[in-house]
């Protein structure tokens, strides 16, 4: 398979290869959006935990998923420089990894450019994570 193809299958691979099961996976109809990149830390926050950052991200209308972290990886120029400091969360995808715990999709800047990866859910999100919610493109 060649280095494209697998990039496009990461989520598929990671199924394969670690036993995966897709939980919950928020809709995405494959239209362009622009992101908009904010913090969920409330008022002297200093961390949350996964079941709050989920809450709070549904309240924020930041409910994104793998799809979505799928496409931004694809159109990184969407993405502002200064993002590269935080690592983007979608926690409208969970995965459960038998056996360990559940996973949800996250970008990171790997010095050259976004990957994806999954991280713990039950992990603690603080201020260098962040959500990301959609404006539609006109």
């Amino acid at each position: 398979m060649a280095e494209e193809e697998q990039k496009k299958d990461v989520f598929k691979l990671y199924k394969a290869e670690k036993n995966w099961e897709l939980i919950e996976d928020a809709e995405f109809n494959g239209e362009g959006f622009d992101p908009e990149v904010i913090s969920f830390l409330e008022e002297d926050e200093i961390e949350i935990d996964g079941k709050t950052l989920r809450s709070r991200a549904k309240k924020l209308n930041a409910n994104l998923g793998r799809k979505h972290a799928e496409y931004l990886e694809s159109h990184q120029y969407l993405i502002p420089d200064w993002c590269r400091w935080f690592d983007l969360i979608f926690p409208g995808t969970v995965v459960c990894v038998r056996n360990e715990g559940f996973g949800i999709p996250c970008l990171f800047w790997n010095g050259k450019q976004w990957s994806l990866r999954f991280e713990w859910l039950n992990t603690v999100w603080n201020s260098e994570d962040r959500l990301v919610r959609m404006y539609a493109r006109r």
